[in-house]
C-alpha cells in the first residue's frame, strides 16, 4: 500500500484550500513557488509558502527535486493534498504588491536618545547626547497626517522613552486628541518608577520589555547607568505589576556570543515570567558594540543561533508562546508577502531633531544623515521635505527587485531580508546579506525537520 501525502498547515490561511482537494471535470496545475527544501528518512520536505504549508511526501511522489517534479502516476492524491489546484485559483494564491501611495499609519516617536542603562552593545550609542523630541516638531508632523485618518498605532520608543515621560504624556494626549481610535505600544527596559507605571496602565499603553535572560546574564549586558541600580530587579517588578494589568507578556532578547549558548535556559526561564510572545533577536554589530570588543558585544554564530532557535521555536509552539526574530519573522503568523518590514511603504520613526527615518535600528548607519538610505524626509516648520531619491529606493526595495531572492525558498517570507542588515553587510540595502540568508535556511529546514520528526 502506497503511502499517504502527509502535511502540516503553518497557519489557519491554510484551511480553506482544503474544498479544492475534491477531483473535479476541471484543469488543474501545481500549485506555484513550491519548493523542495530536505529529505528526512524516506520522505521529501516541500515548502509551499503560498498556501502556508509543509508537505512530508513519501520519494514515490517525487520523480526530481531539482527541478521539483512530480509522478503523475498519482493525479488523485495530489489533488487531495492540494499540490495540484484548480487552474482559475492559480494566480490568486500571490500576495499584492503594497502600495506606497497610500499612508503609513505605523509611528515610532524616538522620545529622547538620552537611557538610564549603560547596554554594552547599544546600537544608538545612548547617552552619547541627551536630546528629546520637539513637541512643536510633533505637532508639524501630525498635522501631515492626512484628515481621513482616524488612528495611528503609536510605539514609544528611544533610547528608553521613560525617561523623557514629560514628553511621552504630552505626545499621548495631542495623539489621543487628533486620533481618538489610535493605539499605543511602549518598548521598555522596565525600569521606572510606580508613577510612570501608573500611568502606562492607566492609559491603555500595551507595555512590551527588553530582558536578555536571567539576572547574571541580564545585567551583564544590560547594566544600569546607576551601579546602585539592579536593571534586572527593577525589571521584573514592573513585568509583574504589568501582567496583573493584562499587559507586558511580550519581550525582546538581544542574543550575543556570550549568552548565545543560554538560549534554551533563557527561553525556559522566560516562561517562568510568563511571556507569551518573545523575540530572539540576534545583535547587530553597530553602535557601542563597535567600541569595546567582548563577548557581550559581539554577534553570535548565525548558524548555531538558527539551530538552537528552531528547537526552541518547536516547543514553543506546543505551548502555545509565539517565537519572533529579526533573523526571520515567525511563520505561523506572518503571510507571503513582497516586503518584509514597513520600511517599503514609509513607516515613520520621528527622531527628537525633525528627521524621519524608515527604521529606528539604522539611526546611526552612516557619519552624515544624506548618506543614509533610510532617511526618507525632515520636517520643516511649514511641512515635510522628502529625499525622494531615498523614499523611491524604499518603496522598491521589495522582492521581486532582488535578484538573488528569486529562486530561494524563503523569498515570500524573508522578502529581501532585514535592510539594516544588509547595510552593515554590503553598504547597500538591496544586496542580501548572504551569511544570514544562510542562517535563514538553516532554520527553517530545521524546523521543518523537527516538526516531520513529530508527525511521522
Amino acid at each position: 500500500m502506497t503511502q499517504p501525502i502527509t502535511w502540516f498547515n503553518l497557519n489557519k490561511n491554510s484551511e480553506k484550500y482544503a474544498k479544492y482537494a475534491v477531483k473535479r471535470n476541471i484543469t488543474y496545475v501545481f500549485t506555484p513557488e513550491m519548493f523542495y527544501i530536505d529529505t528526512i528518512n524516506d520522505y521529501h520536505i516541500i515548502f509551499s509558502p503560498l498556501i502556508y504549508r509543509t508537505y512530508y511526501i513519501p520519494n514515490i511522489y517525487i520523480t526530481n527535486t531539482a527541478p521539483l517534479t512530480f509522478n503523475k502516476e498519482y493525479l488523485d492524491e495530489l489533488i487531495k493534498a492540494n499540490i495540484l489546484i484548480p487552474k482559475e485559483i492559480s494566480n490568486t494564491l500571490y500576495p499584492i504588491k503594497p502600495d506606497c501611495s497610500k499612508f503609513n499609519p505605523n509611528i515610532r516617536l524616538l522620545l529622547t536618545t538620552a537611557c538610564n542603562l549603560n547596554c554594552v552593545y547599544c546600537y544608538a550609542d545612548a547617552n552619547k547626547s541627551s536630546n528629546y523630541i520637539s513637541i512643536e516638531k510633533l505637532q508639524s508632523f501630525l498635522s501631515s497626517v492626512p484628515k481621513n485618518i482616524k488612528g495611528l498605532k503609536i510605539e514609544f520608543h528611544g533610547g528608553e522613552p521613560t525617561v523623557a515621560f514629560k514628553q511621552m504624556k504630552r505626545a499621548h494626549q495631542l495623539i489621543t486628541q487628533k486620533f481618538p481610535e489610535s493605539t499605543f505600544m511602549i518598548q521598555t527596559n522596565g525600569v521606572f518608577d510606580t508613577k510612570t507605571m501608573d500611568w502606562l496602565i492607566n492609559n491603555k499603553i500595551t507595555i512590551n520589555f527588553s530582558i536578555d535572560g536571567t539576572e547574571e546574564i541580564h545585567n551583564a549586558q544590560r547594566p544600569a547607568i546607576n551601579k546602585k541600580t539592579n536593571s534586572y530587579n527593577e525589571l521584573v517588578s514592573n513585568v509583574k505589576k504589568a501582567q496583573q494589568h493584562e499587559t507586558g507578556i511580550a519581550c525582546i532578547v538581544t542574543i550575543t556570543k556570550y549568552n548565545l549558548q543560554k538560549m534554551k535556559e533563557i527561553y525556559n526561564f522566560l516562561q517562568t515570567l510568563h511571556f507569551k510572545y518573545i523575540k530572539f533577536n540576534p545583535l547587530l554589530e553597530e553602535g557601542r558594540a563597535l567600541l569595546d570588543k567582548q563577548e557581550s558585544t559581539t554577534a553570535p554564530d548565525l548558524k548555531v543561533f538558527a539551530i538552537q532557535l528552531a528547537d526552541i521555536s518547536l516547543e514553543a509552539f506546543q505551548n502555545k508562546i509565539m517565537i519572533d526574530s529579526d533573523l526571520l519573522p515567525n511563520i505561523h503568523t506572518r503571510n507571503p508577502s513582497y516586503a518584509r518590514c514597513g520600511a517599503v511603504c514609509n513607516q515613520s520613526t520621528l527622531c527628537p531633531d525633525g528627521e524621519i527615518i524608515a527604521c529606528s535600528d539604522a539611526i546611526y548607519l552612516t557619519p552624515d544623515k544624506k548618506d543614509n538610505p533610510f532617511f526618507f524626509a525632515s520636517l520643516t516648520e511649514t511641512n515635510i521635505e522628502y529625499n525622494q531619491q531615498h523614499k523611491t529606493q524604499l518603496n522598491n526595495s521589495t522582492v521581486d527587485n532582488y535578484p538573488l531572492c528569486q529562486q530561494c525558498f524563503l523569498k515570500w517570507h524573508c522578502a529581501g531580508g532585514c535592510k539594516v542588515e544588509n547595510y552593515l553587510a554590503n553598504k547597500d540595502i538591496m544586496i542580501p546579506d548572504l551569511k544570514s540568508c544562510e542562517a535563514k535556511k538553516v532554520f527553517l529546514s530545521e524546523y521543518f525537520k523537527k516538526i516531520g520528526e513529530k508527525i511521522l
